[in-house]
């Protein structure tokens, strides 16, 4: 072969020979990284515990009286005056001051129409201890005024800082009246700085709430003591669906109630029922649960069949109650074994 081939022929077989070792490497190199890999199924989940309160969307039916004003005491110089449309009048406290001395608002059953001295009996002696009580400042019971009313009500002036707590009785003339323990106010009728007479208006109350209640609660709430909760507010709700006078008087001065239309004193307001102590539940994967009949499922968890409730549902996880659920590092079969047996809830 002609010399000046030679080159030409060894860059040919170099060439082949990287070609055919490119060819050798496409077809013997490894298969495909593990994290491009077709994955398999999870079988089992950890289950997560969290603190449940079992919200509700319920309504709240409101009776209410119709609307009073708050007389002036005594006649006086308004020196003081806190009064804002839509706040609240809190029994045992002080919003106003006539000559430069307090004047304490005060809820009694019966309006104290009269000074009370050591020995005076009645139903606004019994009034005035059973709020005296209910404030803290004694545990006398009973229609007489006693030595011990005497020095529960003197504390009481004592903390608004009233000169009523140096008479030797109980002047009415120490008191506002508030028809409940805290009551809405709806206007303001008077200024810082006017002259009021005996019986002139201070401010008028929001029409008082006579009852409220959700009606009887519905059989799938789980179990335990509620609260409703409404603008930001919550009341003690009774197993009976009522919410106690004193708590139900709140809603007056919330917005919510405010702005419900009334309808012969009627008003619905929209609100949340909730457990007042949240539970534990466990939170798994809607795919654990099987034998589903109503509220009552199984599952799988650490190769056991439990039952369980199911109380609830969020963001595509299921809220459960079952023995043993909510304790260390338990997991549930995502895929329960076709046919597999689950027993009637207890």
């Amino acid at each position: 072969m002609p010399a000046k081939f030679l080159p030409a022929l060894g860059f040919a077989l170099a060439l082949g020979l990287v070609v055919g070792a490119t060819v050798a490497l496409r077809w013997t190199g490894p298969g495909l990284p593990s994290p491009l890999a077709p994955g398999s199924a999870a079988a089992s989940a950890a289950v997560a515990v969290r603190d449940y309160d079992d919200p509700r969307d319920i309504t709240v039916q409101v009776t209410s009286g119709r609307s009073s004003s708050a007389p002036a005491p005594r006649s006086g110089v308004v020196t003081r005056y806190d009064c804002l449309p839509g706040g609240a009048m809190a029994s045992g406290a002080s919003a106003l001051s006539l000559d430069g001395d307090p004047v304490i608002a005060l809820h009694t059953a019966t309006p104290l129409w009269r000074d009370l001295a050591s020995g005076t009996r009645g139903p606004d002696a019994q009034a005035l201890n059973d709020e005296l009580v209910r404030l803290g400042y004694t545990d006398q019971t009973g229609d007489t005024v006693t030595w011990a009313t005497l020095q529960a009500f003197r504390a009481l002036a004592r903390a608004v800082g009233s000169s009523a707590a140096s008479a030797d009785g109980i002047p009415r003339t120490a008191f506002v009246f508030l028809p409940q323990a805290s009551a809405a106010v709806a206007e303001c009728t008077t200024n810082l700085g006017a002259p009021v007479a005996e019986g002139a208006s201070l401010w008028t109350y929001a029409e008082p709430v006579l009852q409220a209640g959700i009606g009887p609660p519905p059989p799938d709430w789980m179990p335990g003591t509620r609260v409703v909760q409404v603008d930001g507010v919550r009341l003690p709700l009774a197993d009976d669906g009522t919410i106690a006078p004193d708590a139900a008087g709140q809603l007056a001065a919330l917005p919510s109630f405010q702005a419900a239309t009334a309808t012969g004193g009627r008003r619905q307001i929209s609100a949340k029922a909730v457990l007042a102590q949240p539970t534990a539940v466990a939170a798994v994967p809607p795919s654990a649960l099987f034998g589903i009949a109503g509220s009552s499922a199984c599952v799988v968890a650490d190769g056991v069949v439990t039952t369980v409730q199911i109380v609830g549902s969020q963001l595509g996880v299921s809220f459960v109650l079952g023995a043993g659920l909510t304790g260390d590092a338990v997991t549930v079969n995502l895929t329960p074994t076709a046919g597999t047996e689950c027993p009637p809830s207890p």
